[in-house]
């Protein structure tokens, strides 16, 4: 597998577990990227990311600037996001503050998802707005409240939450699936 795909793959999963827009993943700096926690507190012992952090960023779509959100949804079964977020981390820290992250374009993350959505034999590729939907549909499901999904998403309406969290299509998609396919 390429340095690419390796890039692709982590920028998936981080980007299903917090719903980010395409723009704010792929812009996410390596400063915005919270330190190993020093706690034993198990809530506190989750990473976080900070879209927008500095009074200099551009302003997100909606919402504020310093807008932090907490890798991994425990009643979702996320937690083993702390590991990738952790080394993340580690690399991230090599390099400069305000280097992007993941060093993606759109058009390379998408190409890259498509190519292993093909290589999977997925009947529908992956796109970056199908992980922001998927993240947001699946912790409706695990049980997590409207507004705590739309805060996460960073959208003020929850007209958009609705749009965004697509329960009906998450429960049809669901019911296709083998075992071995989940």
């Amino acid at each position: 597998r390429t340095r690419l795909a390796s890039l692709a793959a982590a920028a998936a999963l981080l980007h299903f577990d917090n719903y980010a827009r395409p723009s704010e993943l792929l812009s996410l700096r390596c400063d915005c990227l919270s330190p190993p926690p020093t706690y034993t507190n198990a809530f506190e012992k989750r990473r976080a990311v900070t879209f927008f952090p500095s009074l200099q960023a551009d302003r997100p779509k909606v919402g504020d600037q310093d807008d932090t959100v907490l890798l991994g949804q425990p009643k979702a079964g996320r937690e083993w996001i702390s590991v990738l977020a952790r080394q993340i981390y580690i690399v991230a820290r090599r390099r400069q503050p305000a280097d992007h992250v993941f060093g993606l374009t759109l058009a390379q993350f998408e190409a890259q998802l498509k190519l292993e959505s093909k290589l999977a034999k997925f009947t529908m590729p992956i796109t970056p707005h199908l992980l922001r939907h998927g993240g947001a549909s699946h912790d409706c499901v695990c049980g997590y409240r409207e507004d705590a999904v739309g805060k996460r998403g960073r959208w003020r309406s929850q007209a958009s939450v609705a749009r965004y969290s697509k329960l009906g299509r998450y429960w049809r998609v669901r019911a296709t699936l083998s075992k071995a396919d989940l």
